[in-house]
């Protein structure tokens, strides 16, 4: 299938700052993506194409380094990679009427995604483009105007349609952002998590990851999700396996309070029978911590220390 290609590319400071080895991944990325802008990970592919191996995660971190809010590549369940702004690129603005668009849309929908692209279909057309006035100025509807988007192949507003694409949606945290480039940050934490794989014993990846989060107290989610996950595994709990917006929000909000402990809080879960599900079957997860500022501030002050009901 033939696509576009973006020209001027190599003007864009952050593809300039990637090795060579992650331009050729972030083309091949681009080449071999459905319609929609989802790769099905397929490493032993990649590697071929690029002629070696390298640090996918290491990746993934330089190339959205400088849009942590609002990502170039997201990770998609556990096997997935989407580009989130290919398909504004390669369509613009999607449409039901036009046929090669459908298909797109189609994988868009299945995968829950098309309220984040530009797209004209059923259902998400304003009320205004179905309001028309007469020659004295007032408003009236018709049988025709009535009619939803897509129920009638004559049905178009009177003033043509903006070539301009609506705004995509940004993930913001309910206080506001601070500025703070991290990038260097990220950078460090891709070789800390490559000697925490290399280390045989859980509680020696622990440390790790603990002082790299208790020395830097970084911003973004990864080391977070990567000490929860080896903390964790042992009671059973279930582990982070994908970060979505909702997630990303919350903990942006949880990590700029003052109050929040996350090595702490991990500390407690390991006193608590309670948390671990070992008493009434309930157990701890990573979203109720998240969710407001009173239920890990209970874990902190020992609430559920040792608690048995």
């Amino acid at each position: 299938m033939k696509r576009f290609r973006d020209t001027k590319l190599s003007r864009e400071a952050w593809y300039r700052k990637l090795k060579p080895a992650f331009k050729c991944t972030w083309d091949f990325l681009c080449d071999e993506c459905d319609e929609a802008g989802m790769w099905s990970m397929d490493l032993d592919a990649l590697f071929f194409f690029l002629g070696e191996e390298i640090d996918f995660n290491a990746f993934l971190v330089a190339v959205n380094a400088d849009r942590l809010d609002n990502p170039r590549l997201e990770k998609y369940g556990k096997d997935k990679i989407w580009i989130t702004g290919f398909v504004e690129f390669q369509c613009g603005e999607l449409s039901e009427k036009c046929i090669p668009h459908k298909k797109i849309i189609s994988l868009l929908v299945k995968y829950e995604l098309i309220d984040r692209v530009p797209a004209r279909v059923s259902g998400r057309v304003q009320s205004t483009l179905n309001t028309r006035k007469d020659k004295n100025g007032i408003e009236k509807k018709g049988k025709e105007e009535e009619k939803t988007f897509g129920e009638s192949e004559n049905l178009l507003p009177e003033t043509p349609p903006t070539t301009e694409a609506p705004p995509r949606p940004k993930r913001e945290p309910n206080l506001k952002p601070e500025k703070d480039d991290q990038s260097e940050l990220k950078t460090q934490y891709v070789e800390t998590v490559t000697m925490v794989q290399a280390m045989l014993e859980a509680k020696d990846q622990k440390l790790a990851i603990s002082k790299f989060i208790t020395d830097h107290h970084p911003k973004f989610i990864e080391p977070y999700c990567d000490l929860w996950n080896v903390s964790v595994k042992a009671y059973g709990v279930s582990q982070v396996e994908s970060i979505s917006d909702g997630r990303l929000k919350k903990f942006k909000t949880r990590i700029r309070e003052p109050a929040f402990d996350f090595v702490k809080i991990l500390s407690e879960i390991k006193q608590s029978d309670y948390l671990q599900g070992k008493t009434n079957g309930w157990k701890v997860d990573w979203d109720w911590i998240f969710e407001n500022d009173t239920n890990y501030l209970k874990i902190i002050e020992g609430k559920y220390r040792n608690q048995t009901n």
